[in-house]
Parts: structure tokens; C-alpha cells; sequence
């Protein structure tokens, strides 16, 4: 018989968690930050063990640590912020505090929850994001009452009903967490639900509101905030202009913000400031730049799993193609796509649009006009919400 090796791995665990639990002389050399990071690193049944044994791993710096990762990657890598957030959530339930400290313990859970929550719209499962909102809602009831992390909960929900398009729940959400920052005096925090406004306006169709909003929160940045919240104040700035069709006044935004996007921005950020680019070179009928631009962006949407983008990006990218009198690369794309709907279960309304795009390029007729018209409804659908689940 084949000699097959032994796996020491669950071995080593549990003689980690021993060695942890009974040398109180590494107290100062396994610090919160190695643990967190050595319990991502390993599978869901090895960190079972090790905060089944060690009260070393099951400890709040532990999860605080495992959050502040959760949240740095939360634009750059979803995927990563919600691994981070899901660990961070278990180590918070292995904890044990006496009575007195409970209601921390409860706002640390409710803390680890929305994070995971908010991860998880940002992967688009909205359903599991929903009910994890609604744990973490459960234990902050529990907890000790503190205002921030309510604020913060009720922003990152807003975000979610915006993704839903439910979007009068999103603004009232996003609106009591304004209110709630303004009261704690958090010009940081109170700018931000002022971004999450803006987003929300926008999507909903109300570039006025919209525009107000981005305004509010660049007013309440102070100097020494995050450089990358005035990057999204430019960002949204540019959005507003193209959308309201000040395209000069768009490109020059654009411009401006390119050397910060290059220092500051990562992952989803740089796709949607690239889309926004390929659009703009669109409007000025710069179609050969325009097709290199939005081809990068529907590949890294595609990378990310952002389907209905990468279909959108991918519609525009048609058009291209069609204003370049390419007929066969706009066939391609719709055969492309073909898989993309497929694998989205996309509404009838959307599968519509799609077919109509579908047969035009199979019979080599999908002209300039007919694909503006696709792209128009498109967009309509995904600002209806009826692109999105």
C-alpha cells in the first residue's frame, strides 16, 4: 500500500493552543495582531480549535484587529474584507466576559456582524447580507447603547437597500446615521454618510440632491482626513457632470483626479474611475481609446464578479465597436455575454434587451443607434433595481 503523510496540521493547532494557554511568558510576544493574522491563514475547523483552547486568540484586540483588516480591503478585495470579517465574527463568539463587560462583548459582535454584513453586499448577497444585518441589529440592541456604532450599522444597511434599490428605506437610513454623526460632532464619519447619500441620490436618478450632497461632504472633510474621501468627492463630483451632460466640466475633473487615482485608489475604485474615463472618451467620440478603456473595465468586472457592470461595460463597448463599423467584434461580445446573462438569471426585462441586442449582432445589423437605445434601457434597469438580483 502507497505510504500516504501523515497531516500534523489539527495536530499543531491544538498543541498551539496548549503552548498558548500555559506559557503566560509570551504574553508579550504573540501579540493580537500575529494571531489574528496566523487564524486566517488557517481552515474554519483549525481555528475551532485554537479558540476552543487558548483564551489568547478569543480576545477583543484580536477582533478589533481582524476589523480594521475587514475594512481596509473592503474596496480593493470584497472577497478578502468578508474572509477577515468572518473570522473576526468567530473569535468575537468565543469570547468570555464577566457580567459587568457583556454589553461590550454585545457591541463587539454587533461591530463584526455589520462588517460581515456590509462584505457581503459588496459580493452582492444580498439575502445573507440581510440576515446577518439583522443578527447584528439583535446583539447591538443588547449592548451598551453606543450611538457610533449605530450610526455605523444604519450606514452600511442604507448601502445595502440602496444596492436593493429600495431606495426611500436607503435615504431614511442614511439620513438618521447623518443625523446621529452630526450629533457625535464626527466631521470624519458625517462626511462619509454625506458619499453614501450621494450615491444614493444619484442612482435614484436626483443629480440636484446628489450634487448637495458631495457638496455637504466636502465642507465637512477636515484637512487631516483620509486623502482617498476627497478622491471620492472628485469622483462623484465627475459622475454628477457626466450624467447631467457637462461633459467638458467632467473631463477636467477627470484630469485632474488621474495622479490621485494612481497614489491612492485600488481594485473597484480604479474600474469605476476607468469606466467613467471610457464613457467620456465615448461623448467625445474618441471610439478607438474608448474601446481599449471599457475592454480593461469589463475584464476586471468579470474578475471581481461584478456580472450586470461587466453586461452594462460590455453593452457600451458594443456600441464602440459599432460606431467603428465592426460588426464581427460586436457579434463576439454578444456571444460573450450570452454566458454572462446566463450565469446572472437576469429579469425578463433585461433578458429582452438582450435578445434584441443578440439577434441584431447574429444578423451583423447592430448599428449605432440601436445599441445607444440598448444602453439607455440598460442603464434604466439597473437604476430600477430590475438588473441587480
Amino acid at each position: 500500500m502507497a505510504y500516504k503523510p501523515f497531516d500534523y496540521s489539527e495536530a499543531f493547532a491544538s498543541a498551539l493552543a496548549k503552548v498558548m494557554a500555559q506559557a503566560p511568558e509570551l504574553d508579550g510576544a504573540i501579540d493580537a495582531n500575529s494571531i489574528a493574522e496566523e487564524l486566517v491563514r488557517r481552515p474554519k475547523r483549525q481555528r475551532a480549535l485554537l479558540l476552543g483552547n487558548s483564551q489568547r486568540a478569543a480576545r477583543l484586540e484580536v477582533v478589533e484587529h481582524l476589523l480594521e483588516r475587514s475594512r481596509a480591503q473592503r474596496h480593493s478585495s470584497p472577497a478578502e474584507a468578508r474572509n477577515w470579517a468572518e473570522v473576526a465574527v468567530e473569535v468575537a463568539f468565543a469570547i468570555h466576559l464577566d457580567r459587568a463587560r457583556l454589553p461590550l462583548l454585545h457591541d463587539l459582535k454587533a461591530d463584526a456582524l455589520s462588517q460581515l454584513a456590509n462584505a457581503y453586499r459588496l459580493l452582492e448577497r444580498y439575502r445573507l447580507a440581510d440576515r446577518t444585518f439583522a443578527r447584528a441589529e439583535a446583539w447591538l440592541g443588547r449592548g451598551s447603547g453606543d450611538a457610533l456604532l449605530a450610526a455605523r450599522l444604519a450606514r452600511m444597511k442604507g448601502s445595502l437597500r440602496r444596492d436593493q434599490r429600495r431606495f426611500k428605506e436607503a435615504i431614511q437610513l442614511q439620513e438618521s446615521a447623518a443625523a446621529l454623526f452630526e450629533a457625535l460632532q464626527d466631521p470624519i464619519e458625517s462626511a462619509q454618510v454625506q458619499l453614501s447619500l450621494t450615491k444614493v441620490h444619484f442612482e435614484y436618478g436626483d443629480l440636484e440632491r446628489a450634487e448637495r450632497a458631495v457638496t455637504r461632504a466636502v465642507e465637512l472633510l477636515p484637512l487631516e482626513a483620509e486623502p482617498r474621501l476627497f478622491l471620492f468627492a472628485l469622483h462623484w463630483l465627475a459622475e454628477i457632470s457626466e450624467a447631467s451632460g457637462q461633459i467638458e466640466l467632467a473631463r477636467v475633473l477627470v484630469r485632474s483626479a488621474a495622479p490621485f487615482y494612481l497614489a491612492l485608489a485600488d481594485g473597484l475604485l480604479v474600474l469605476r474611475f476607468r469606466w467613467l474615463q471610457g464613457r467620456l472618451l465615448a461623448s467625445f467620440a474618441e471610439w478607438r481609446a474608448a474601446v481599449a478603456e471599457l475592454e480593461e473595465v469589463r475584464r476586471g468586472f468579470l474578475a471581481e464578479g461584478l456580472l450586470y457592470d461587466a453586461s452594462l461595460v460590455s453593452l457600451e463597448l458594443a456600441l464602440a465597436h459599432a460606431e467603428l463599423r465592426e460588426p464581427l467584434e460586436v457579434l463576439r461580445l454578444s456571444r460573450e455575454m450570452l454566458h454572462i446573462f446566463s450565469a446572472k438569471q437576469i429579469p425578463r426585462e433585461a433578458g429582452a434587451a438582450f435578445l434584441l441586442f443578440a439577434q441584431a449582432a447574429q444578423e451583423l445589423r447592430a448599428d449605432a443607434e440601436l445599441m445607444r437605445g440598448l444602453v439607455r434601457q440598460m442603464r434604466e434597469l439597473a437604476r430600477r433595481g430590475l438588473g441587480t438580483h
